[in-house]
């Protein structure tokens, strides 16, 4: 049963998804031309997650837009806010935090114990 999900509020993650998904984009895009320009010779700090030569970045970054595409097809579908194991309400703090969030609550920490 849904609550809180309508089309007004669906339209409002929209916009905050698509806010997000163009800072993520312009960040990758940013952290890509850091490496090209990056000396070869240069050798990473330990520790610096922000260094070039640090492809996990990329690879993070590029998961997670796949994830915001996601979340906005299914807004576009009207399954925005379900989630997807158990059908119940994602709770609506928890998409404030994460709307690419594909699970609820228990449903996420089952899937964590399972991976």
């Amino acid at each position: 049963m849904r609550t809180y999900m309508t089309e007004k509020v669906a339209a409002q993650f929209k916009k905050l998804l698509l806010a997000r998904r163009l800072g993520l984009s312009r960040r990758l895009v940013q952290t890509q031309d850091e490496a090209r320009t990056a000396a070869p010779f240069e050798e990473p700090c330990p520790g610096d997650p922000d260094h070039p030569k640090l492809p996990h970045r990329g690879t993070e970054g590029q998961g997670m837009l796949m994830a915001m595409d996601a979340a906005l097809a299914r807004i576009a579908g009207g399954s925005f806010g379900e989630c997807m194991t158990c059908g119940e309400e994602i709770g609506f703090k928890r998409l404030v935090a994460f709307p690419w969030t594909r699970y609820c609550l228990a449903c996420q920490d089952t899937v964590e114990q399972h991976h």
